[in-house]
């Protein structure tokens, strides 16, 4: 096996199919999709089931942290992708992705993406081809969850901290940065727009939650007060711009 697809999923009937199926013109062997059932309500995981997904489950209803959880204990791939329900890679993401891990030797990488949202034209969020770690903490690079993508044979397991609400994905790319860093692993991006971000299809936070959830995030990772409230300041400004988190 060699890329495993983690996937959360819940009530995701409308677009897991189109999720699922842009994994299918990626140009590598060897992947594996593991769909994670937070308990749904609807067709969702029938749909992935029928469609060939391997499907697991929550031992109860969980937010997406614990779903992704269940995936990275499960996954049998070297490369680790997230890609949520009502997102889409486009063709070749992940035959890209790997090459440029490989030829520039790093270990967390991520890409640009598209957003598109009802009523209006497409977006490119567009990334630079390096980052530093406190690039990834001021947000002045903002990472999409279903762009990024693990070496797993270079970083070991990781996991996302399931005591938080939100920005679970942002706490855990700050620990991966912060542990590549130390250890001399290399981390960037590919900033050819390589995934769709379909915002208004899911389940998403008002502005002052999702606030409150990115500064829980910032207080796990152990980070100073005055640190983490320039961090935070950092965010609202990026949020002022329409910028997602």
């Amino acid at each position: 096996m060699q890329v495993s697809i983690i996937t959360p999923l819940w009530n995701g009937a409308a677009t897991i199919r189109a999720c699922l199926d842009s994994v299918t013109d990626q140009g590598v062997d060897g992947i594996e999709h593991l769909v994670i059932d937070n308990r749904s309500t609807d067709d969702g995981p029938a749909i992935a089931a029928q469609a060939g997904a391997r499907l697991l489950s929550c031992p109860h209803r969980q937010g997406a942290a614990a779903a992704r959880n269940v995936g990275l204990a499960a996954a049998r791939g070297r490369w680790v992708a997230f890609l949520d329900a009502d997102d889409r890679f486009l063709p070749g993401k992940l035959a890209r992705q790997i090459a440029a891990m490989q030829a520039r030797e790093l270990a967390f990488s991520w890409t640009s993406y598209r957003v598109a949202r009802p009523g209006r034209p497409p977006r490119d969020q567009i990334t630079p081809a390096t980052a530093t770690p406190p690039d990834l903490l001021s947000k002045r690079i903002v990472i999409g969850c279903s762009t990024v993508m693990l070496d797993r044979a270079a970083l070991g397991a990781h996991r996302f901290d399931e005591s938080l609400a939100l920005a679970e994905d942002f706490a855990l790319w700050q620990v991966l940065a912060r542990d590549c860093a130390r250890r001399g692993l290399g981390i960037g991006a590919l900033p050819e727009v390589l995934t769709e971000y379909r915002a208004g299809t899911g389940i998403s936070a008002g502005k002052l939650r999702a606030a409150k959830g990115h500064w829980a995030a910032l207080r796990s990772l152990d980070l100073s007060r005055p640190r983490a409230a320039r961090a935070m300041a950092d965010y609202i400004r990026h949020a002022l711009r329409d910028r997602l988190p």
